[in-house]
């Protein structure tokens, strides 16, 4: 009547390889689950309904949900049979290591709630969402509800009071309730949460329930058909029986891509009737409500239990467990009950598949149970080193008193081969022995949260109960961060870990001492530890001894090259070492690193400064340099005195503060490399000469007669002085005519009668009378030369003179004639 998948060789082939590549990187051994005694009260917490709820019963199902690492939330549903009703009431407690608080009452303003589907954290608002089903006023109708509380307040969330009505959408009644959550998570940028269950038609039929709120609690439209789907399962086969389908659990998946599924988990009997055969059945949607065809043939693959006997089976998935890789494998577990000649048997087991909806493993020959009378709900999780938790509930017999017995069981199994160890008793028990597990929450160092209810009977829980698990071990994690390549492994063997992942993750014995080994890859360097191994420092080994939880960091970084070059004589050197040149002048450091280069000038030699990628330090001989590209830093020795030499052109002194050139005299001197020499150029009074310009080393100085200089090398400097010109100026006296001429030419007066000549040159002035005229004698600075024409005078100053020309008269002598 229904579709069954076979297994192909390659599958079966493919699903040998995983598990042999999960064993190869697997502990070698599962370690036993302890109670933890340091939580609650020797290691559980229990929650009562009260004395007014004495008389109550639940559903079966508690729920948790994390607030954050030392806080959670604990409910389920309560109720009151009072004749002829039933009074229904949800409830929860946020508790922490050491305590619950008192139980508080979830409302939803639309009538009595009937069963608790799942709890939800937000850490966006602090708030805890609520989804399950509810009965508005006694009526046949049943309706989907989500609402949100705030945690440490207990007010209703504002304008948040979502439901979906059967009977608008589903069919005309609903059939059983919300069995289960996904935690909070974000599907075209809503926030959004999804519930599942089932919900019956008007044939009498029923439908897988899948349904998803916006963060306000509306019914998302953009899901299925108004935020809701119903799942069918085999709707495509021909004189298919009726069927009645339960999902009762759902999670958040990742595809190979990354696209976000969800994936969920159930039952299907083929006919109304308790004796009709069922199966098993895992389904994939896509995030808008469509089945995922890449899964199985349809999105829906059928499993049936492989017990032997004969007669009518009924299954369910009631929990899923993704593997701790995104779209590797998804773990569940397969309840189911066998009729056969009168006789049930119940069972429980793990079940896996591959991403692609294929078996990688059934592992119900492990954990056929016999004939009991009843079940209770099984649970699966992945511990945080990756092996399952198998918790399960099954009713095996009835006391004297005519209870049933419960017999309740956790094993840790390994997740390749579906082994496990002895069972282990959860630790609530009361006088009846009626007692179950509801769910198992991982929790960080490898242990367990498993919450369940006990009560008065076979459905008289009325309690809610926590208890924590560990197996003894303390966690060693090893976070690898930076951008270079390395790996660190550890003895004992387990952690073999990079910054891409790996095994980053190991279990040890208390008081284990585990050595942590740093193994740099090509072109990357160890740059040091963090975290508990801090004392390492950079050593490529660090040995701990694991007596708590304990975390460390390792880091690498790639390595990059610094190169110095030298001018002068001297030596460079680099911490960290590395660099010692002149023998070695370059080397790779760590890129985020800072490298300091000292620089050490030899015997007789000065450092100058650094120049390149070290310019920024100037004249400091110490450098710290930041490795983030490679680079070349220049550093520049000189000699620790320094000469300067002057050399003149011309007649002139130079004189040097701090004293040393007395040039004339004393035209060489040394100074001190890196002192400032302050060089003046004087003329010689008389001289014929003044200064002119500086070149050479102090060109820099031009026409400036003081020139302020560096001494940093070797100068040579040449000053210039020049002659004077200096003016004669001749003036025409008297009241005769003549003119005044000079040698060398300059002066022709009375056209030019002003000419400057060379300081201390000699020039000779000639002075003619017109006819009529004669020259009758120098005055002023040309008075030497008396009456005589030819006038020779020497030029060390400014001369200004006269030539005086005279009317010629004629002679009487006594005789009358001449």
């Amino acid at each position: 009547m229904h579709r069954f998948s076979s297994i192909s060789m390659c599958n079966a082939i493919c699903a040998a390889s995983s598990v042999l590549a999960f064993l190869t990187s697997s502990p070698a051994q599962s370690q036993q689950l302890t109670l933890d005694t340091s939580f609650g009260n020797a290691g559980s917490l229990t929650l009562d309904a009260g004395s007014d709820w004495n008389a109550a019963w639940n559903d079966r199902n508690a729920r948790i949900a994390e607030i954050d690492s030392t806080r959670w939330v604990l409910g389920g549903s309560f109720s009151r049979f009072v004749s002829p009703d039933l009074f229904y009431m949800r409830r929860y407690s946020v508790f922490n290591a050491d305590a619950v608080g008192a139980l508080s009452t979830i409302g939803w303003g639309v009538g009595p709630p009937l069963t608790t589907g799942g709890i939800l954290y937000y850490s966006d608002d602090n708030s805890i969402g609520f989804v399950g089903t509810g009965n508005p006023g006694g009526a046949a109708t049943t309706t989907v509800h989500q609402a949100r509380s705030f945690v440490d307040s207990g007010s209703i969330y504002g304008g948040c009071a979502g439901s979906f009505q059967a009977s608008n959408n589903f069919g005309p009644s609903a059939l059983d309730d919300v069995r289960g959550a996904a935690r909070g998570w974000f599907v075209r940028g809503t926030h959004t949460t999804v519930a599942v269950g089932s919900t019956r038609l008007s044939n009498g039929e029923s439908r897988g329930l899948i349904a998803q709120f916006r963060a306000d609690c509306v019914p998302d439209a953009g899901f299925g058909s108004g935020g809701a789907v119903l799942l069918d399962v085999n709707p495509f086969v021909i004189g298919a029986p009726p069927r009645a389908i339960r999902i009762n659990s759902v999670a958040r998946y990742l595809n190979a891509s990354g696209d976000p599924r969800l994936v969920v988990a159930g039952g299907v009997r083929y006919g109304l009737g308790t004796g009709d055969p069922g199966a098993c059945f895992i389904a994939m949607l896509t995030t808008e409500g469509v089945l995922d065809g890449a899964f199985d043939f349809d999105g829906i693959r059928i499993y049936d239990p492989p017990v032997q006997g004969g007669g009518n089976i009924a299954c369910d998935f009631n929990t899923l467990a993704l593997t701790f890789q995104p779209g590797d494998t998804i773990g569940t577990v397969a309840d189911w009950k066998r009729v056969g000649g009168g006789t049930a048997v119940y069972a429980a087991a793990p079940v896996r598949f591959n991403a692609n909806g294929s078996l990688f493993a059934d592992w119900s020959n492990h954990y056929n149970v016999g004939s009991v009378t009843e079940r209770g709900p099984s649970t699966l999780a992945i511990r945080s080193d990756q092996n399952w938790v198998f918790g399960s509930s099954l009713l095996s017999g009835i006391s004297a008193g005519g209870q049933p017995l419960s017999s309740t069981e956790l094993r840790l199994i390994h997740p390749g081969t579906g082994l496990g160890s002895s069972a282990v008793a959860v630790p609530w028990d009361f006088s009846d022995g009626s007692k179950q597990i509801s769910a198992i929450l991982p929790l960080p160092n490898n242990r367990i949260f498993v919450i369940g209810t006990s009560g008065d009977g076979r459905f008289g829980h009325r309690r809610l109960h926590v208890a924590r698990f560990s197996d003894g071990r303390l966690a060693l994690n090893v976070t690898v961060s930076g951008n270079g390549g390395g790996d660190i492994g550890s003895a004992p063997a387990g952690i073999a870990c990079n910054r891409f992942g790996g095994d980053c993750e190991e279990y040890f014995t208390p008081g284990t001492t585990v050595t942590l080994t740093a193994m740099p890859g090509v072109g990357s360097l160890f740059t040091g530890w963090s975290g508990a191994a801090s004392t390492c420092n950079s050593n490529l080994t660090c040995t701990l001894t694991i007596d708590a939880i304990t975390a460390v960091g390792a880091s690498f970084a790639p390595l990059i090259t610094v190169a110095v070059t030298r001018i002068g004589i001297g030596s460079v050197q680099s911490l960290p070492l590395g660099i010692d040149c002149g023998s070695f002048c370059s080397a790779e450091f760590a890129q985020g690193s800072v490298v300091r280069l000292t620089a050490t000038p030899s015997l007789g030699h000065v450092f100058s400064g650094w120049s390149n990628a070290a310019a920024v330090c100037g004249s400091n001989p110490v450098c710290d340099l930041n490795v983030t590209a490679a680079f070349t830093a220049t550093a520049t020795f000189s000699p620790a005195m320094q000469t300067m030499a002057i050399h003149r052109i011309g007649t002139g002194l130079v004189f040097s503060t701090p004293a040393g050139i007395d040039c004339g005299t004393t035209c060489t001197a040394s100074f001190a490399t890196g002192s400032t020499i302050t060089l003046e150029a004087a003329a010689i009074l008389g001289s014929g000469f003044e200064f002119d310009t500086w070149s050479g080393d102090a060109a820099v100085c031009a026409s400036n007669p003081v020139c302020a200089l560096s001494v940093n090398s070797t100068l040579d400097i040449t000053v210039t002085f020049r002659r004077q010109q200096l003016p004669l100026t001749v003036s025409l006296g008297g009241n005769g005519l003549g003119i005044v001429s000079s040698d060398p030419a300059g002066i022709d007066c009375g056209a030019v009668c002003t000419f400057a000549f060379p300081a201390a040159s000699s020039v000779t002035l000639n002075a003619t009378a017109n006819a009529g005229s004669v020259f009758s004698g120098w005055a002023g600075d040309l008075s030497i030369c008396g009456n005589n024409p030819q006038c020779t005078i020497s030029l060390h100053f400014a001369a200004n003179g006269t030539a005086n020309f005279s009317v010629a008269s004629e002679s009487v002598f006594t005789s009358g004639f001449e």
